[in-house]
């Protein structure tokens, strides 16, 4: 007999059972429970439920836009097939004026960013990390993973998943590749909003932890309902770019615009590309810098 999915995950328990450190900060303990750090909590926690309300979207927005750019999809393998016989390809759908070509890349890989770190003599970027003064030497990590195990969540994003492929019924395009491509990103644009609004969020959460849990007296760990705020080491962050960048952030502002550079250089030099594939214009990308990975 199956399991009901739906009253398994009811009985996950939020927050997380984390003990928030009563830190010192010149004397004085961080206590959640002060006039000032609830009405900081409640901030925080409204901008979460910012999130949850949004993250279905979210959710599914960011798993459309995998499939159509992950490395051996069969949308990508389909326009790299396209793109070996003609440099722009379009297809004038019911949807909008579909057109899949190559772009700039904005690759950030370990060979690349090693690459980098060499011509700028940066070699010995972990030693430096290591060297930092303690204080600069850590930033916030936000894990937002419980956010998916929300009953209104997964029901939400069981919902939109439903929409969506009953939105593919009734495209008119070239081929079927051609009308599954065109329904995810216009899919992803009339959705965008949401995700819009999840981001900014997103980084209002970090915003206000990281102003009172620094200048102030706000605990610097810190859970509500599907979200845990917390201060790591850089040396912990996963991914060599985002260790060497928020060094670089935190210790040399000029050397950070300098590493950059010497990354765009590279990736012209290497003619390093990615397939863009847009719909009258939009570019499912979004080119949102703020992107999280959750």
């Amino acid at each position: 007999m199956g399991v009901d999915r739906s009253s398994r995950m009811s009985s996950i328990e939020f927050p997380p059972s984390i003990k928030i450190r009563l830190l010192k900060h010149n004397g004085k303990i961080r206590d959640l429970n002060t006039v000032e750090n609830k009405e900081i909590a409640g901030k925080i926690n409204a901008q979460i439920e910012i999130m949850i309300r949004t993250k279905a979207y979210n959710q599914v927005l960011t798993t459309l836009r995998a499939r159509l750019t992950v490395k051996n999809s069969i949308y990508k393998k389909y326009a790299e097939e396209l793109l070996r016989e003609v440099e722009i390809y379009k297809d004038k759908t019911s949807l909008g004026d579909l057109c899949i070509k190559r772009v700039d890349s904005m690759s950030r890989s370990n060979d690349l960013v090693n690459e980098a770190l060499e011509k700028l003599d940066l070699v010995d970027i972990n030693d430096k990390i290591i060297n930092l003064d303690e204080k600069r030497r850590y930033v916030i990590k936000m894990d937002t993973t419980g956010l998916k195990l929300i009953p209104e969540v997964v029901e939400q994003v069981d919902k939109l998943m439903k929409e969506f492929h009953r939105d593919t019924e009734g495209i008119i395009a070239d081929n079927m590749i051609n009308k599954m491509i065109a329904n995810k990103i216009s899919w992803i644009r009339r959705h965008q909003s949401y995700h819009s609004d999840y981001i900014t969020a997103y980084n209002e959460v970090k915003r206000i932890f990281s102003k009172e849990s620094t200048e102030g007296l706000f605990p610097r760990m810190y859970a509500y309902k599907g979200v845990v705020l917390s201060w790591v080491d850089i040396q912990s962050l996963g991914g060599l770019y985002n260790r060497v960048s928020n060094y670089l952030k935190e210790s040399d502002v000029e050397m950070f615009d300098k590493f950059e550079t010497m990354l765009m250089r590279i990736r012209i030099e290497r003619k390093d590309h990615r397939i863009m594939m847009s719909l009258d214009g939009f570019d499912y990308t979004g080119n949102d810098n703020n992107e999280v990975d959750d």
